[in-house]
């Protein structure tokens, strides 16, 4: 499937025409696993390949993200009404996984290696993962020292 980014047209061109356009004649041109990249400016077409790795299908991440955020939905009452330690462990878990998830795609999104370079998105990407590590840890410690994150949460709503 190719994607199309960048287009500047004023009408609506099909990825066909598109890809006629760009030199693109035979489907043997595009090698299985490739992206097709077509740039528009001016009304001058450019087409680069990229070829994406096969061992990268986020897909199964994405549905796991699915399942932990429908998970929550159940989970944070049943936690807050039924407060223990092993749903205090398993909301400390699914809290920080959601948070993790969510601001990786931003700094993958926003810290990208094409404008700040690779050493800055690795140690972005390496922050966010000790920052998570961190707050599972702080969260385990406050469930074992301290009343648990069900707990606090009631405390909270009783001010």
């Amino acid at each position: 499937m190719a994607a199309i980014t960048g287009l500047r047209f004023a009408k609506r061109v099909s990825a066909i025409q598109l890809l006629a356009s760009s030199g693109f004649r035979r489907r043997n041109d595009l090698k299985s696993g490739s992206c097709v990249a077509i740039f528009g400016q001016n009304h001058q077409l450019r087409a680069s390949t990229t070829t994406t790795g096969r061992g990268h299908d986020h897909s199964k991440l994405w549905t796991a993200e699915k399942l932990l955020s429908a998970s929550l939905l159940g989970l944070v009452p049943l936690a807050i009404a039924f407060p223990s330690a092993p749903l205090n462990y398993a909301l400390a878990f699914s809290v920080t996984m959601h948070a993790h998830w969510g601001l990786e795609a931003i700094v993958v999104d926003y810290i990208r290696p094409q404008i700040f370079g690779h050493v800055i998105s690795k140690l972005s990407i390496f922050a966010l993962y000790g920052l998570s590590m961190a707050a599972f840890g702080g969260l385990c410690y406050f469930n074992y020292s301290d009343v648990g994150l069900a707990q606090a949460i009631r405390m909270l709503w009783a001010i």
